[in-house]
């Protein structure tokens, strides 16, 4: 995997469950390792009309280089890829759908999906 392609900072989280004092499962968010380069191919996107509101949905391809924190990625977490480096904190939640090797150990082909109502 070449590191020019790698041009994206992202972030990936994974959710475990806590109990609250009444005993309900609250979902909670942690980073796997840290801040790591990404490349990012857009795969497509769809709109529709459901439950009296538009929805639409991004579909992106990222590819990152495998790590030892990362042999366990699955569709249970998620990706975080801010829109500017001057804001943080306003930043794009894109839900795992499938993880795929690239080569042989090299990296990791991650296909997601963004959802947000317009």
């Amino acid at each position: 995997m070449r590191a020019g392609k790698l041009s994206r900072r992202i972030s990936i989280q994974r959710r475990t469950d806590t109990r609250d004092a009444a005993g309900q499962p609250i979902p909670v968010w942690t980073q796997i390792g840290s801040v790591r380069w990404a490349d990012r191919q857009v795969a497509g996107g769809n709109e529709r009309f459901g439950s009296e509101q538009f929805l639409a949905r991004e579909q992106v391809v990222w590819e990152i280089r495998r790590t030892m924190d990362l042999v366990d990625l699955n569709p249970k977490d998620r990706i975080i890829y801010p829109i500017g480096e001057e804001d943080p904190i306003e930043s794009h939640i894109y839900e795992i759908l499938s993880v795929t090797e690239i080569g042989r150990n090299q990296g990791w082909r991650v296909l997601t999906a963004r959802r947000s109502e317009v």
